[in-house]
């Protein structure tokens, strides 16, 4: 407890940014940062800071407007956990459409997805594995997404969320993939860089993160015929709430 009154302090002797004091949202910061509560005190100014200046990402940010983008079936999370104990997502470029999305909507499910699951104990203690087919990926993809937009989607992944992410392994990447990785690469801190792995056509890695095969979705090796949609099932039930009310 001592961590987390030191932690509450900081927050608010920092009121005019930092909005939430509760225990159940201070702790995901400490968990994030090993209990070094000076780094989650960094981390917990950062959070507020980047809403503060991508405001235009948190509006409307509810299942009422976002579902319509998880309908695409473009993001998931596996029922089951890396061996490790990681929650896993599951990201499909071949459900991305930026004719019909903005690639903003997109990055937005994705940071109201995570938003929700950080809030268990074993997201936190134990973190996220990403998985990524980028079976269907396009050039005209790579060159909508914009830099300001891959910059911000990076800021807040290693600077500003709440959550470690411990790798993300990315499969069926076409060869052009290279000249995207050039773009985003620079906005990359080291620690990142190194868990970003592109096996191609080898699932033998994704494989090993797992107890069973039965556990990981075919197009990465297993035997799990994976289902985005009903493994976000609740967000759906959120919506039509939202709707009604």
């Amino acid at each position: 407890m001592e961590d987390l009154d030191r932690l509450r302090s900081v927050a608010l002797a920092n009121g005019d940014v930092i909005t939430r004091t509760d225990e159940a949202f201070l702790q995901r910061f400490l968990y994030a940062r090993k209990h070094n509560v000076d780094a989650a005190a960094i981390l917990l100014l950062k959070y507020f800071k980047f809403q503060q200046q991508h405001a235009a990402l948190f509006v409307n940010f509810s299942a009422k407007f976002l579902w319509p983008i998880f309908q695409t079936g473009f993001l998931g999370v596996l029922p089951s956990p890396t061996k490790s104990g990681s929650v896993v997502l599951v990201l499909r470029c071949r459900h991305i459409d930026l004719k019909k999305y903005f690639f903003h909507e997109y990055k937005r499910a994705i940071m109201f997805l995570c938003e929700h699951l950080i809030e268990s104990e074993q997201a936190q203690k134990h973190g996220f594995v990403v998985l990524e087919d980028f079976e269907g990926f396009h050039i005209p993809f790579g060159r909508r997404m914009g830099d300001d937009s891959i910059r911000s989607v990076v800021d807040w992944l290693q600077e500003c969320f709440p959550a470690r992410f411990k790798a993300v392994h990315c499969i069926r990447q076409p060869w052009y993939m290279t000249a995207v990785w050039a773009v985003v690469k620079p906005f990359l801190g080291h620690k990142l860089k190194k868990k970003i792995v592109l096996h191609g056509s080898d699932k033998s890695a994704v494989l090993s993160l797992f107890t069973m095969a039965s556990d990981v979705p075919i197009e990465f090796g297993g035997t799990l015929a994976f289902d985005s949609l009903s493994s976000i099932s609740w967000i759906e039930k959120q919506y039509h709430v939202e709707m009604e009310a």
